[in-house]
């Protein structure tokens, strides 16, 4: 079962798309978005917030990042991207794009899922979608679709004498982008094996003012945005902040600016 539905606990508006499976027969259940224009060779930001209730779950169904493989035990998210025309014609470019929600426990409140990727060089839309795939089983809800154009900004070092902190094995810490920003700004990191990370972003005075990661990531490539707020939700004053990243054997800090 799939359908639009009237949700006084939708995240936003009063209605969300639902998707129920009460069996665990190969079939699938997918809500389709009609396909946004993208630009080639573009970075996008691409998100959904969703809410759960009795699906099946596994010790191991950590929320992923993009992966191509299609997992059959799985609820989360797909997308794709077109070729020319947009709307006559299904030609992909890339294939499919999964990513996958938390399954460790049966049942969420509310939560946003996000991946950034880049578009193809051949990309003229994009479009996203709910997927249960063939055996997955329960309630699950979604809202707030999201496509977002991002502008990556080329960031120098203008003082190599006082570096950032580092001490990793194999854990990476991607400079932010853009920098300086305003009002967000994306994070990459990359986890060489499953386990806790935290990442955290602190003022000059070395003060901790969010926590954007604290969990355990299985092994691969991360994006997560910042939107120049704090834990309580206020809004950071102009300045230097820090962005550390902390793991097993782990620790990697750098700068970032936010400006007004």
């Amino acid at each position: 079962f799939v359908a639009l539905v009237d949700d006084p606990n939708a995240h936003s508006g009063s209605h969300d798309a639902l998707l129920v499976e009460k069996d665990n027969r190969a079939d699938e259940i997918v809500f389709y978005s009609e396909p946004t224009p993208c630009d080639p060779d573009e970075w996008y930001l691409i998100s959904a917030w969703v809410r759960t209730d009795s699906i099946n779950t596994g010790a191991e169904y950590y929320p992923t990042n993009i992966i191509p493989d299609r997992d059959d035990q799985r609820v989360g998210l797909c997308f794709f991207y077109h070729r020319t025309p947009l709307r006559h014609a299904w030609d992909l470019s890339g294939g499919d794009q999964f990513f996958y929600i938390d399954q460790r426990a049966d049942s969420s409140g509310w939560t946003k899922y996000s991946v950034l990727s880049r578009s193809t060089e051949d990309a003229a839309g994009v479009s996203l979608r709910a997927r249960f795939t063939s055996f997955p089983t329960g309630y699950a809800w979604y809202d707030d679709f999201s496509i977002k154009k991002v502008q990556a900004m080329v960031v120098h070092v203008e003082d190599p004498a006082s570096p950032t902190s580092t001490l990793s094995s194999d854990f990476q810490l991607a400079q932010n982008y853009p920098n300086p920003f305003n009002p967000e700004t994306m994070i990459e990191f990359k986890v060489p094996k499953t386990g806790k990370v935290v990442l955290n972003i602190y003022n000059m005075l070395g003060q901790k003012i969010r926590t954007l990661v604290n969990d355990v990531r299985q092994a691969g490539t991360y994006s997560v945005l910042w939107d120049g707020t704090d834990d309580s939700g206020n809004r950071v004053a102009t300045g230097v902040y820090l962005y550390q990243l902390k793991g097993q054997n782990a620790l990697i800090t750098k700068k970032m600016t936010f400006i007004k």
